[in-house]
């Protein structure tokens, strides 16, 4: 025990009881400044540390609580400030009001026009063209149909249910059978006049085709024994070719083959010459007529040599025969059916005429060297004597000089 009867516990006690104090009273002043600071902060943390507070003893609160704002579905556009005197009306470059385009009490007149078929021309059947058109106009006067420019007697017809004026008008090319127009492309033009003189012209196209395709044929030669022969057709466009039709001629004989293919195959029998006429036809109806001619033959006739301007040279000179290939093509059957010439092969035979002999007798008498044997009994003659001139000159001199 100490003087004053305090003893050396409560002398650790007191200072440790006053700090302690210090300590609660230092939490208490901080908790209560932070209270008071957050409850102006965000909601959740106002709540938060009014909770605190409550259990501190420095105090409670009500938290703050956001209202909710509902979306909007058709939010409104945004102001756009405007200039003062803006009346919303647009404006031009320059700011001033644009003026309205008046509207036109009486428009133009609207204009339609087809051609049915487009494409026309060959048989009389097929040239005839069918031209429509429509007019819209409510102060419509007149109307105009033109054929490359040429007018033509059409006329327009108010249709009185539809308000609206048509035109029929059926144009025959060339309408006679014999009678064909020039191929190529014609322009129909439909115009209609309103009662203000104002005019709408429209145009359509058509194409007048009156020419036959083009083909060609090749191919005819000389048949030598046995065989057949095909011709070679050929179409400058064979979309353009829409059939063949060929037809014999007088021949020596009635050959079967197939009178609509394009290249059928003529097999003969009899000797001759065979002539058949080929007719290509197009869509329209237009031909093209193209002949064909073959010859048949069992032995190739000899050709006759050629003679000379003076007289004939060789006679009865003996011939030499051997069997020679002409060409050779893909529709060589065999040996015994092919042809001379440059579609089927074809062996042939050829004359070669054995060398002339120097001495020929003929209706004359004999001849050497293509001389009558009495002009050489002349020449050598003249030899002669020009021989026994010359060797008695030279003996002659020979004794002068002695």
């Amino acid at each position: 025990m100490f003087e004053g009867g305090t003893s050396i516990k409560g002398l650790i006690a007191m200072p440790i009881l006053r700090g302690a104090k210090i300590v609660v009273f230092l939490l208490a002043t901080i908790t209560f400044v932070l209270a008071i600071s957050f409850s102006f902060a965000r909601p959740a943390q106002a709540g938060l540390f009014n909770m605190i507070g409550c259990v501190i003893g420095v105090g409670c609160g009500v938290p703050v609580q956001t209202p909710l704002i509902p979306p909007i579905d058709n939010p409104e556009p945004p102001v756009v400030p405007v200039n003062p005197g803006d009346t919303g009306e647009p404006t031009d470059e320059q700011g001033e009001p644009e003026e309205e385009t008046p509207v036109d009490p009486n428009p133009v007149p609207v204009v339609t026009v087809s051609a049915t078929p487009a494409l026309v021309g060959g048989t009389v059947e097929n040239r005839t063209v069918t031209i429509t058109g429509k007019i819209t106009d409510d102060d419509f006067v007149s109307c105009q149909l033109l054929i490359n420019e040429v007018p033509v007697d059409a006329t327009c017809v108010l249709n009185e249910e539809t308000g609206e004026y048509d035109l029929n008008y059926t144009w025959v090319v060339a309408g006679e059978p014999d009678a064909k127009a020039q191929s190529g492309e014609y322009i129909v033009k439909l115009i209609a006049v309103d009662a203000t003189d104002r005019q709408t012209a429209e145009t359509t196209k058509i194409i007048v085709d009156n020419d036959g395709p083009a083909v060609t044929v090749a191919g005819g030669n000389t048949i030598i024994n046995s065989g057949s022969i095909t011709p070679k057709v050929t179409a400058a466009d064979d979309a353009d070719v829409a059939s063949y039709s060929w037809a014999a001629g007088k021949n020596p004989a009635v050959l079967e083959f197939d009178a609509a293919a394009k290249t059928p195959t003529f097999t003969p029998t009899i000797e001759g010459t065979y002539r058949f006429v080929l007719t290509a036809r197009d869509a329209l109806g237009n031909q093209t007529v193209v002949p064909f001619e073959f010859g048949y033959a069992v032995v190739l006739a000899t050709l006759p040599l050629p003679v000379s301007n003076i007289e004939e040279l060789v006679v009865n000179s003996p011939v030499i025969t051997r069997e020679v290939v002409a060409s050779s093509d893909e529709n060589v059957a065999d040996k015994d059916t092919e042809v001379l010439g440059n579609t089927i092969s074809t062996p042939a035979p050829a004359a070669f005429v054995a060398q002339s002999p120097t001495i020929a007798r003929t209706g004359e008498g004999w001849r050497i060297f293509g001389l009558l044997w009495y002009w050489w009994l002349g020449i050598v003659g003249v030899m002669a004597t020009g021989w026994f001139f010359v060797k008695k000159y030279a003996l002659r001199t020979l004794a002068n000089d002695s």
